[in-house]
């Protein structure tokens, strides 16, 4: 017997469909399909993951686009580990890095706080998110050698 799940928020639908055998086929906007399940190696906390991960990188490329701020290169990880504050729980560790001109490295950490904070995932997420990034500057600073 197969299950279905559904969900609409701010405009986005999303729908999985299951079988007996906990295999899923996730039916996503504009009739992409993900197959998801332990067999699949898609498993929800790879899902969560993902968003938060994609939330933090549409969040501070936005801004940094918004700021004039280049960012050469830009990649992230995470893993999750125990939540010291719930036993029994976990936080997720987000782990991005990227490659920004030498001059932009704080600010580029600015933005990245920020994007933390506000994108609408992440805000659902927290205080269960952490954020330990690696920002590399790419070049001198103009005026040095």
């Amino acid at each position: 017997m197969a299950c279905l799940a559904s969900s609409r928020v701010g405009g986005v639908a999303s729908e999985v469909v299951w079988d007996a055998n906990c295999h899923g086929v996730a039916q996503l906007a504009d009739d992409a399909a993900l197959t998801v399940g332990r067999d699949a190696g898609i498993t929800p906390e790879c899902l969560l993951a993902a968003a938060a991960n994609a939330a933090l990188m549409v969040a501070f490329l936005e801004r940094a686009a918004a700021a004039g701020l280049a960012v050469l290169g830009y990649v992230s990880a995470s893993r999750f580990e125990p939540a010291v504050e719930v036993p029994g729980g976990a936080r997720l560790v987000l782990l991005p890095s990227m490659l920004v001109a030498a001059d932009d490295v704080d600010r580029a950490g600015k933005l990245l706080q920020e994007a933390l904070a506000e994108a609408p995932v992440l805000r659902q997420l927290l205080p269960e998110v952490a954020l330990e990034c690696s920002i590399q500057p790419m070049g001198r600073p103009a005026g040095r050698r």
